[in-house]
């Protein structure tokens, strides 16, 4: 009798989207904001609340996932692949028929990325709750972020994992070739957070209201699935 599949982790989609819901242009974002750039990094770097062990010896540490399909992961300089102090998961049919498998970057020992060949088979990976990256250490799965793209989006939000959206609401017109499936504000099902909910879950202090930088404004905020 084969055993059973360990549970999906829960999902939290983060994303930069305008009020007609443009993420992307050309591949890269239509914008440069240093604060959103370094939230996401907060954000997708800090540890969560540890959860209960059964283990006596669990892993040494825990690192967030961050989910992208392949147009995202090339989209991120070659220097700064794969994004450091977080497990970076590919999704992308171009595994060679393996569901799942570690891939190190060339020329940077013990640097890589897990490649997927599905959603699915990402989510299995994730669910075992470790895995082994380049050099074989044990890393506990702490959250797991989806960044991007479109299409991984559309594929997350059809989950009933996918529980958590946090937004960078970008006002003002952008030129946008690329965009995220659903207008929160108007899905049913999904309610945006109070500002205090977002803190405790983010762990710092988000702003409250717009914030400006350059000719640019935007808010942070927090959606939930009912």
């Amino acid at each position: 009798m084969p055993l059973p599949r360990p549970p999906a982790p829960p999902l939290t989609l983060i994303v930069a989207a305008t009020p007609t819901q443009g993420i992307g242009r050309a591949g890269q974002l239509p914008w440069r904001l240093k604060a959103d750039l370094a939230f996401f990094a907060r954000a997708t770097t800090r540890a969560p609340p540890a959860p209960p062990s059964n283990s006596t010896a669990p892993p040494a540490r825990a690192l967030n996932a961050l989910v992208m399909g392949r147009r995202t992961w090339e989209s991120i300089p070659a220097r700064l692949r794969p994004l450091r102090g977080r497990l970076n998961v590919v999704v992308s049919a171009a595994t060679g028929g393996v569901p799942w498998v570690w891939r190190e970057e060339r020329g940077r020992e013990g640097a890589g990325a897990f490649w997927a060949g599905s959603l699915d088979a990402a989510m299995e990976g994730l669910g075992a709750g470790t895995v082994r990256v380049g050099g074989g250490e044990e890393v506990a799965v702490g959250r797991v972020f989806v960044i991007g793209g479109s299409r991984v989006y559309e594929e997350a939000l059809r989950r009933p994992e996918a529980k958590r959206v946090l937004l960078t609401r970008v006002f003002g017109e952008w030129e946008c070739d690329t965009f995220f499936p659903v207008d929160l504000d108007a899905e049913k099902g999904w309610k945006r957070k109070g500002l205090q909910e977002f803190r405790e879950w983010v762990g710092e202090d988000v702003p409250e209201g717009t914030v400006k930088e350059g000719d640019a404004e935007f808010e942070f905020r927090m959606y939930e699935r009912d």
